[in-house]
């Protein structure tokens, strides 16, 4: 029942039951609060860090600087999100050297939460290699990333949105799509961007296409000695 009815139903005396009436009123706006926040708490997990521990199936250390240098000599790949402080909050493997992913709840999580205040970071096994393909369309305009990191043997290279933000999932995929175009038609211009591994296949992608990948998207691009990597002098 709302204020506006109660007032309804009392006729005798309604200077008398002013008090009565605003009182009735705050209490019932404050069981409605109440309700709202208890609802808000059971259904959001109590913090980042609670919520994706627990699908956690790898551990290299606490900081984003541990596992930069615990993964170095893995031979598999492992994915690892951090808040801004350089604080692990969940790390994933699939015991694979080429690729890693996290739990489908983990990527829910992210993208539903409306921020973009997370940091992505994985290592590229035995090898010192930049951003791939793949890894330019995890940072874009609609995912919750402010960062992301590759960690290679001796370097960590490091992508941040520039004054204009990350780009459209929809416009990276369209870049790519046209890259792989030219170099299909055998179009020379690309040929440095996009290399065939030592058997022929699969192809990959080098320092030439992240440098004008970002430059196309006006992104911060910056490569550094893996062991003098600090977190905080690439904080976003």
């Amino acid at each position: 029942m709302t204020a506006k009815q109660k007032t309804k139903t009392i006729t005798s005396n309604p200077r008398s039951n002013v008090v009565p009436i605003i009182a009735g009123t705050a209490l019932l706006l404050g069981m409605i609060v109440l309700l709202a926040l208890f609802i808000q708490n059971k259904s959001q997990p109590e913090d980042d860090a609670a919520f994706l521990a627990r699908y956690s199936n790898a551990n290299h250390g606490s900081t984003i600087e541990e596992f930069a240098l615990q993964t170095r000599d893995e031979e598999y790949e492992f994915t690892a999100i951090f808040n801004t402080k350089g604080e692990k909050l969940v790390e994933c493997t699939i015991n694979d050297p080429g690729m890693s992913m996290v739990h489908p709840e983990v990527n829910r999580y992210l993208y539903t939460c409306n921020r973009q205040d997370f940091i992505i970071a994985h290592n590229h096994p035995g090898e010192d290699h930049t951003f791939s393909d793949a890894d330019m369309l995890l940072t874009h305009s609609d995912g919750p990333f402010a960062a992301q990191i590759v960690f290679g043997h001796s370097h960590a290279y490091i992508l941040r949105p520039g004054d204009q933000g990350w780009p459209a999932y929809n416009d990276a995929w369209q870049y790519l799509d046209n890259i792989y175009r030219q170099f299909l038609q055998g179009n020379d211009s690309v040929t440095s961007q996009i290399k065939p591994d030592a058997d022929g296949n699969p192809l990959y992608t080098t320092e030439a296409f992240t440098h004008n990948y970002t430059e196309n998207f006006n992104l911060r691009y910056d490569v550094t000695d893996l062991d003098n990597f600090k977190f905080t002098d690439w904080v976003p």
